[in-house]
């Protein structure tokens, strides 16, 4: 068995020896991906009811990293992981390459 003693080891409520939740409870990760130009970066600032995130009228898009974004929504600390189109990510470029070569 284990040197451990039992109340220091984590419970099936995932909680840690101080009784603490393992994860942070206070805020809400929300992820906004999509293709180039589909809107992802207005989405964040109709949710943030400000103008947060920079916009382009242009099909292509203009975010080029995940850019952060933090508000809040009833009382909830979010935040709003703003990434760039699909096809403007590394990831897509590759995988879209791949398919082209066969």
């Amino acid at each position: 068995m284990s040197d451990i003693p039992e109340s220091k080891i984590a419970t099936a409520g995932h909680n840690n020896t101080n009784g603490e939740p393992l994860h942070r409870t206070d805020t809400c990760n929300v992820i906004i991906f999509g293709e180039a130009g589909a809107g992802k970066s207005s989405l964040v600032n109709l949710i943030t009811k400000e103008h947060k995130a920079r916009i382009s009228s242009d099909a292509v898009g203009c975010t080029t990293e995940t850019n952060i974004y933090e508000t809040e929504i009833s009382k909830w600390k979010v935040k709003l992981f703003d990434t760039a189109g699909w096809s403007s990510s590394p990831i897509f470029v590759a995988v879209t390459e791949l398919d082209y070569r066969s």
